[in-house]
């Protein structure tokens, strides 16, 4: 089959895989009655030690490193646990992660209500604030702050792609699926690194 222009044969063998493996998880997490994980599956299972063997570092590439606070700690990209008080300590220039609420509480994950950039001077407010709730079962999660081009690691785009890449914009995409099937795919790109449909965000669509 045709791919879309825009993406390429790795990234559609990465969606494929995401979707059956992040199945089974909603499957099991249903099983044993614990929906409130549902949320929390997508981002977290190319990074997970329990998942991440399904994934290659190539793909592991493609997005920002995720990870949740477990017992006052969580475990950073290199795979050593570190405290929440360790972290606090860190300069700012060692904290450019940013904390998310990743639970099914729309007052809190609608409209990126609640993500917090941790390279600021509130850091120990906003983690004291996630270890508390934690212990209360909401998830929160820890995810490295990519805004910069610089951080960019050479990706599987089309020329397409690259050449808005290559012009100083930020790109989001957005992937859909049949029950059976890889859909489709929406582009949205524009100078600055939140892309959420903003007036200057350009827009794009893919059909297979």
């Amino acid at each position: 089959k045709n791919l879309p222009d825009f993406i390429g044969k790795e990234m559609l063998g990465f969606f494929k895989k995401w979707q059956q493996i992040n199945a089974l998880l909603i499957k099991e997490q249903i099983r044993r009655q614990n929906k409130s994980q549902l949320f929390m599956c997508s981002l977290l299972i190319i990074f997970l030690e329990e998942t991440k063997h399904f994934f290659t570092d190539e793909i592991r590439q493609i997005f920002p490193y995720t990870t949740y606070i477990c017992d006052d700690k969580f475990r950073l990209e290199n795979g050593e646990y570190i405290s929440i008080d360790n972290f606090i300590a860190l300069p700012s220039s060692q904290r450019r992660y940013y904390l998310k609420y990743g639970g099914p509480d729309t007052n809190k994950n609608w409209g990126s209500k609640s993500i917090y950039r941790l390279n600021r001077s509130d850091c120990q407010i906003l983690l004291n604030m996630a270890r508390e709730l934690s212990t209360k079962g909401e998830i929160w999660l820890i995810q490295k702050d990519i805004t910069s081009l610089s951080d960019r690691t050479s990706l599987d785009y089309s020329a397409d792609l690259n050449n808005i890449i290559a012009d100083g914009n930020h790109i989001k995409l957005s992937a859909f699926y049949t029950p059976f099937d890889y859909l489709g795919c929406k582009v949205m790109f524009r100078k600055h690194f939140k892309v959420h449909g903003q007036n200057d965000t350009y827009t794009g669509l893919g059909i297979r």
